[in-house]
C-alpha cells in the first residue's frame, strides 16, 4: 500500500544543480571532482563530516595560436611561418563565491541530520525500538503478527493510517524518529526548488539534485521478540512523500503471512529455518482465535515451513507444516 502527500514544487523550478560528495577532500581535490566529473554549468561538491561546501562553474575554455607551417626552401632547407590559427578547448572550474544561501541552508539541514542520526543520512536508514500505538478498536497496542496477518485490511490499514499521518509533517515525523522529519522536509523537500542560482538566470529557479538517495528506510521494531514493521519513504522529485509497506519481519528475518495470500507476505508458503513459527502461531491463536499448529521439529539440515490453506474464495480456514531443506 502506498500513501502519497507534501507536493510542494514550484511551477518556475526549471532548472537543476549537482551536488556531489568528495569526503575528506581539500580544496584542490574538490575543484578537481568538480572539473573532471561534473557537467557542464553550475554545481557544488561537498565534504559531509566536515561540513563544508562549494560551488564551481564547470565551462569549456580555449587557447588559440598561429598554426604553424613549414614552407621548403632552396637546398632542401626549410622555414616556419605563422598561417592561421589552433583552437584546442579544455574543461575548466572556477570556484564561486560564497555558495548561494538556499543552497547552503539545505546542506546545513542534511548536516545537522548527520550530527544526530548519521546512519539515517548516510546509509537512509533509521529504527525505532518500542510498543506501537494504540488500535483505538481494541484499546490495545497493535500487534505487528496482527498487522501482518490482516493486510491489506483492518487492523493493518488503522496502524497504517497512523503512521502516514505521522509522517505527513516535519514535527510528526520528528516524534516518531528523531530526525526523521528534518531528513524529509529539512533538506531534502528543501532541495525540490532553492531558487535563482547567483551567476545564472535570475529568471530561473532551481532544483538541488544529490548524488545521495532520497528515499529512507524506516522500520518500527516491538520488544521483547522484535518483531519488525518495515516501510519505504521516497520523495519523488516533483516534492511528494510517498509511504510504502514493505512487511512484517520476525527477529530472523522472516515474512510474516497474511491471510489473504497478498504479498508482501510471500503469498502462501512460509520457512521459519529459526523456530519463529511458534512465535506467531501462539500470538494468532490468543488475539485472533485463529488455529495455526505449533511446528514441528526437524531433522538436521531441515526447517519448518508452514503452507496456509484457503477455500475457492481464498478466506483462510487452516495451515500446515512440513519440513524442507536448509
Amino acid at each position: 500500500m502506498m500513501a502519497t502527500f507534501g507536493c510542494v514544487e514550484s511551477a518556475s523550478a526549471l532548472g537543476t544543480v549537482n551536488a556531489k560528495e568528495c569526503p575528506g577532500c581539500s580544496a584542490t581535490a574538490m575543484q578537481a571532482m568538480a572539473k573532471n566529473t561534473m557537467p557542464l554549468g553550475f554545481n557544488f561538491v561537498y565534504d559531509l563530516p566536515a561540513h563544508v561546501m562549494r560551488k564551481y562553474e564547470v565551462y569549456l575554455d580555449s587557447t588559440c595560436g598561429p598554426t604553424p607551417v613549414i614552407k621548403s626552401g632552396a637546398g632542401g632547407g626549410g622555414q616556419t611561418e605563422g598561417n592561421g590559427t589552433d583552437c584546442t578547448s579544455f574543461k575548466a572550474a572556477d570556484l564561486m563565491t560564497p555558495v548561494d544561501a538556499t543552497v547552503q541552508a539545505t546542506f546545513d539541514a542534511l548536516y545537522s541530520v548527520y550530527t544526530h542520526n548519521p546512519t539515517l543520512a548516510t546509509q537512509g536508514k533509521t529504527t525505532r525500538v518500542s510498543l506501537l500505538p494504540v488500535d483505538s478498536v481494541t484499546g490495545q497496542p497493535f500487534d505487528p503478527r496482527y498487522v501482518a496477518w490482516d493486510y491489506p485490511q483492518q487492523s493493518y490499514i488503522r496502524f497504517y493510517n497512523d503512521v502516514q499521518n505521522q509522517i505527513g509533517t516535519r514535527a510528526g515525523a520528528n516524534a516518531l524518529n528523531g530526525s526523521l522529519g528534518d531528513d524529509i522536509y529539512g533538506w531534502s523537500i528543501a532541495s525540490v526548488n532553492v531558487g535563482p542560482i547567483l551567476g545564472a538566470d535570475p529568471a530561473v529557479s532551481f532544483s538541488l539534485s544529490w548524488d545521495r538517495s532520497t528515499t529512507t528506510h524506516f522500520e518500527w521494531c516491538v520488544p521483547p521478540d522484535l518483531d519488525c514493521v518495515e516501510f519505504t519513504i521516497t520523495r519523488a522529485p516533483n516534492g511528494s512523500v510517498s509511504l510504502v509497506f514493505n512487511g512484517v519481519l520476525d527477529f530472523d528475518q522472516n515474512y510474516y503471512p497474511s491471510a489473504s495470500g497478498t504479498p508482501p507476505g510471500n503469498l502462501n508458503g512460509f520457512g521459519f529455518p529459526h523456530h519463529g513459527g511458534d512465535h506467531f502461531a501462539g500470538g494468532m491463536e490468543h488475539g485472533s482465535g485463529i488455529q495455526v499448529p505449533d511446528q514441528p521439529e526437524c531433522g538436521y539440515a531441515m526447517h519448518p515451513f508452514m503452507t496456509t490453506m484457503r477455500d475457492a474464495s481464498g478466506h483462510f480456514w487452516g495451515a500446515v507444516y512440513s519440513c524442507v531443506p536448509n
